[in-house]
């Protein structure tokens, strides 16, 4: 799966690109999905909701919350909802090309038989939002998650996303999680505000 991840990188780099009006920070998202972890038996469903706030021309405000369900059998539904709320930078590096580094405070929480418990940290990340045309954008980038109790994982994801008009697109974005051996698969409508 990596491999094809570098293989769309390094397709999308050498592509020609077009963003006439540039990225928008400022949206809502909802999506679903599937989510695997090595060493269970099923898939969990995945739940999302974002938002991002742009604040003048190169930074914004961003809040995620996504809540994974997984069938344990005997015992019932596991959740694992992950949160972050965070700033970002982005700037232009070519045409239809921006660069993006963020930085999130994360908590993630397990819930299983009415019992939970969680874990505080911080995530710093970066990648690239690229414009093939008006109507799709790439993107692709790299997460190193730092929790106080659970260590450090990494993530690589990768998404793309259709304009359906000036204020909705429709996405699809894989996360892949090294660690923890998670992946994530995500279809999401985003409104820009």
């Amino acid at each position: 799966m990596r491999l094809i991840l570098l293989s769309a990188l390094s397709l999308a780099v050498l592509l020609p690109t077009t963003q006439a009006q540039g990225f928008r920070y400022t949206y809502l998202e909802a999506g679903f999905g599937t989510h695997d972890v090595d060493g269970l038996d099923d898939s969990g469903d995945v739940l999302g909701f974002g938002a991002s706030v742009g604040l003048g021309d190169a930074l914004f405000l961003t809040a995620n919350s996504n809540t994974s369900t997984f069938d344990t059998g005997i015992l019932g539904d596991m959740d694992v909802t992950h949160t972050s709320l965070g700033l970002g930078f982005h700037t232009a590096i070519g045409d239809g090309t921006d660069l993006v580094i963020q930085a999130e405070i994360v908590n993630m929480e397990v819930e299983l038989l009415g019992v939970s418990a969680d874990d505080d940290g911080i995530a710093f990340g970066g990648g690239l939002r690229i414009g093939i045309s008006d109507s799709i954008e790439l993107d692709i980038g790299y997460t190193q998650v730092e929790y106080d109790d659970s260590g450090s994982d990494s993530v690589v994801d990768a998404g793309a996303r259709f304009n359906l008009g000036e204020s909705l697109s429709i996405g699809v974005a894989a996360e892949f999680w090294d660690e923890g051996g998670e992946d994530v698969l995500m279809g999401s409508l985003r409104w820009y505000l």
